[in-house]
This record gives structure tokens, C-alpha cells and sequence, in this order.
């Protein structure tokens, strides 16, 4: 995956200059922010057509890998865009649920690799993968248990730090006669586990200070401020669904239509 590390860091600058743009009220960086939904969605589709055309043969797991990426970046596009359709949250709980499984099955590979010789350096990097899991289940339980969203973030948040600083005061370690480091081990197995650990540390560091007003949120002139405290209201879990729809979804239709009444 290194080939794309260009990609993975110029897209994770432009995002959290988006973030800032709009934490700004400047209404372009959500447009910036979608840009790089749909740009990282591009990504993982050409990802997935090396796949298929490899000459070393299909990798079925890492397409899948690449699948559900593309997916979730594409729904956080179409989130930041206010674009909104059916199933779009069975969507979202279908790819991380994959995730789920793929990094479940990373994590096995790597215990059975590791342990039998480096026991320490194989619980840190199960962990890294555990943590990785936890974040996957919190985004496919959001759309119906958001209660354990934090939950979950959290605990995965702290277990991803552990694995961090425990990276830190192993150092290096002898596999098959080379001096590795977990996070190299990890980049070894060519999965993306490390972008997307990337992406849930920028979202996690987002969700906690603004929770402690360190940073004001992401503005949008698009629609009123009620729409957003709304939404807020919906991500908690403090509301649930009438007639099929959380308020936000009610509100935001009859708005569109009242603002397209007036042109």
C-alpha cells in the first residue's frame, strides 16, 4: 500500500483543512470536506480494479477491504453533502461489519505468526487490530444504537494508545531473523488498517474537544442551526424514529420544499 501513501496524506491534509475551513463558517469547507470523501472513494475503486487485475492473483480479502472503504467514504461524502437516500444506514452497517471480519482475521493470522516465538509483540498488534474492530462496530451500530458509539470510541481510543506507546517501548523485535516493529508489522500485511486508523483518531480527536469546547464545530450556512442540533440530537441516541424518520430528516425535507416553493 505504500504506492498510495502520497495519496492517503495529501487527502487527510486537504480534510482537516476542510474541517478547519468550516469550523472558520466558511461554508466551502464542507465542499472541500465532500471532495475528499469522493476522492478517497475514487481511490479505493482504483485499488480495486489493480485487484482484479493483478497478475498475482485475486486477493478476494482485500478487495472487500477496498469495497467497504470506497463505501463509508463515499457516505461520508454524501453525509457532509447533505445527500441522503434509502438504506443508506443498512449500507453503512453491511461494510462495517466486513471490516469487522477482515480485521478479525488479520488479527488471528498475525497471533498464530507471531506468537510462538515474540508473545508481547503479538498481544500489542492482536490489540491494534482489536482496536480496530471496536471502531468498526461503532460505526455499524451508529444509525441504531448511538448510545454505544461513545462507548465503544472509547474503549477503542484507549487500547489504540496503549498500542502506540507500546510500539514506543519495545522498539524493535526479531522476526524471521529481521528487526521489525509492530507498526511494521502491521504495514506488512498490505491492509489499510493504518489509514483507517489515521481516519478514527482525526474523528475521535474532533468528537472530544469539541465536547470540550477546545474548538467550535463545523458550520453550515446551508441550513438553519436548529437542523444541526437536530442531527446532534439524532447521533446521541436521545430521539428515535417517527413515521420512519429522525427529525432532522423531517425537518430538512420540509425545508427543501419550502425553500424550493420560494424560487
Amino acid at each position: 500500500m505504500r504506492n498510495y501513501n502520497t495519496w492517503y496524506y495529501l487527502l487527510f491534509v486537504l480534510l482537516v483543512m476542510g474541517a478547519f475551513s468550516s469550523m472558520a463558517q466558511n461554508d466551502y469547507g464542507n465542499t472541500i470536506m465532500g471532495a475528499v470523501g469522493i476522492s478517497f472513494a475514487i481511490l479505493f475503486a482504483w485499488q480495486m480494479y489493480r485487484h482484479l487485475s493483478s497478475k498475482e492473483g485475486m486477493r478476494p480479502f482485500a478487495l472487500l477491504e477496498a469495497a467497504s472503504l470506497g463505501v463509508l467514504s463515499a457516505l461520508l461524502a454524501a453525509r457532509v453533502l447533505y445527500i441522503h437516500f434509502t438504506s443508506i444506514e443498512y449500507i453503512l452497517v453491511a461494510c462495517g461489519l466486513m471490516l469487522v471480519i477482515i480485521y478479525a482475521r488479520s488479527a488471528a493470522q498475525l497471533w498464530g505468526e507471531l506468537s510462538g516465538n515474540t508473545m508481547k509483540p503479538a498481544l500489542v498488534t492482536v490489540a491494534f487490530y482489536i482496536s480496530m474492530i471496536l471502531y468498526c462496530l461503532a460505526v455499524s451500530v451508529a444509525p441504531f444504537a448511538p448510545s454505544l458509539i461513545s462507548v465503544m470510541g472509547s474503549a477503542a481510543l484507549m487500547l489504540l494508545l496503549v498500542v502506540l506507546l507500546s510500539n514506543l517501548l519495545m522498539g524493535s523485535f526479531v522476526v524471521s531473523g529481521e528487526q521489525t516493529t509492530v507498526l511494521a508489522v502491521i504495514s506488512g500485511r498490505r491492509d489499510r488498517s493504518l489509514v483507517l486508523m489515521t481516519a478514527f483518531l482525526l474523528f475521535t480527536a474532533y468528537a472530544a474537544l469539541t465536547r470540550m469546547h477546545v474548538i467550535p464545530e463545523m458550520y453550515s450556512d446551508e441550513y438553519p442551526q436548529v437542523y444541526h442540533q437536530l442531527v446532534q440530537s439524532a447521533e446521541s441516541g436521545k430521539e428515535k424514529k417517527e413515521d420512519g424518520l429522525y427529525r432532522y430528516e423531517a425537518f430538512k425535507k420540509a425545508y427543501d420544499e419550502f425553500v424550493s416553493n420560494q424560487k
